[in-house]
């Protein structure tokens, strides 16, 4: 966002500057420092450079990019990978030219698992079926903050009209005879054109602090009238459903209620769904995970459980790193300790977990 936005607005401030100049010569000084700003950037720009890859005796070229070779890996090898699995996985990278298999963001937005100011970066997605349980894996970055859609709107229309706001300014002063100011204009406007868009990106930046995360959908054979969430003690539950309020869930392991808060909207049900062994399995699942923080969520058909593991689980191969067999081992496991999480959890019995 950063290099774009400082290319458009030099470009815009240059051709004015120039344009003016036949009107006003000074305002050439203004076009020839903002010329200066665009050629420095052309000229040290890290992302010019085209590379060649050859995967499976094919070659294709690509910008010096860390994602879009590992793009170009998966593209050919993931969906080969896959079928050493019994569960008909297919792979698909979220918001591919493709399309997506669904549309996972309306959906995910509605779970209280989420906080309302949550901001999700979708990336791999693993689906299936699992012990005849259909089961979704989604990489995601989570961000904690408010979104930064407005204010990076805000600063890219804000940019953009800078240089024809100064040209402005400058005529006024001009008409005016008020010449002095001209030179804090030309100031003014070089400064805000550097350090603005840094600013905006920035705080765009600062409120959102990402982790990765795997959020695991799974479809379980019984309808389930209430909605219980699980999350950290530390987290901070602040309910987006307002129809159906929720209640403090007090359960019967010690060791359990340490670790994590439950919320229903039923408490009969509640206590049905989250047997004694199902909080054993749910707590095993952070440990084998070596996860951060766990959450879940338990609604309508679904139970949807959220893992902070802090790393790519899916990396398939990096510019820096070595892609050896030993990568594709460590990513089966991997693949293999979220299928199992099905057999783990119960979720193929239909009369309880």
């Amino acid at each position: 966002m950063l290099p774009v936005l400082l290319q458009h607005t030099c470009i815009i401030t240059t051709l004015l500057g120039f344009l003016g100049s036949f009107i006003f010569p000074y305002l050439i000084l203004l076009s020839i420092i903002s010329g200066i700003i665009l050629i420095s950037y052309c000229a040290f720009s890290k992302n010019k450079k085209i590379k060649k890859v050859t995967v499976a005796g094919q070659t294709t070229y690509y910008l010096d990019i860390e994602d879009d070779y590992e793009m170009i890996l998966k593209r050919q090898l993931m969906p080969k990978f896959l079928q050493i699995f019994e569960s008909n996985l297919k792979w698909h990278k979220y918001n591919d030219t493709a399309g997506s298999p669904q549309n996972y963001n309306l959906q995910l937005d509605k779970l209280e698992i989420f906080a309302q100011s949550c901001i999700k970066t979708f990336d791999d997605i693993i689906y299936g079926h699992e012990l005849d349980v259909p089961t979704d894996i989604i990489e995601t970055k989570l961000g904690v903050g408010l979104n930064n859609i407005s204010t990076v709107a805000t600063g890219v229309f804000a940019v953009q009209l800078i240089p024809f706001g100064v040209i402005a300014l400058i005529i006024i002063s001009a008409v005016l005879n008020q010449m002095w100011i001209i030179t804090w204009l030309i100031l003014g406007i070089l400064l805000t054109i550097i350090i603005g868009p840094i600013v905006l990106i920035n705080r765009a930046k600062k409120a959102v602090e990402n982790s990765r995360s795997v959020i695991l959908r799974f479809k379980i054979p019984k309808r389930i009238k209430a909605h219980t969430v699980i999350f950290e003690k530390q987290y901070a539950f602040k309910p987006k459903n307002k129809i159906k309020p929720f209640q403090k869930i007090v359960l019967e392991d010690i060791e359990f209620e340490k670790r994590f808060d439950t919320y229903s909207t039923n408490q009969v049900e509640a206590r049905y769904l989250l047997t004694t062994l199902f909080m054993k399995r749910f707590e095993n699942l952070k440990t084998s995970f070596k996860a951060k923080n766990i959450r879940a969520e338990f609604t309508g058909e679904e139970l949807i459980v959220l893992i902070q593991v802090d790393k790519d689980m899916f990396q398939m191969g990096s510019i820096t790193k070595e892609t050896t067999f030993s990568t594709f081992i460590d990513m089966a496991n991997e693949i293999c300790s979220v299928l199992a999480i099905s057999k783990q959890l119960n979720l193929d019995s239909k009369t309880g977990l």
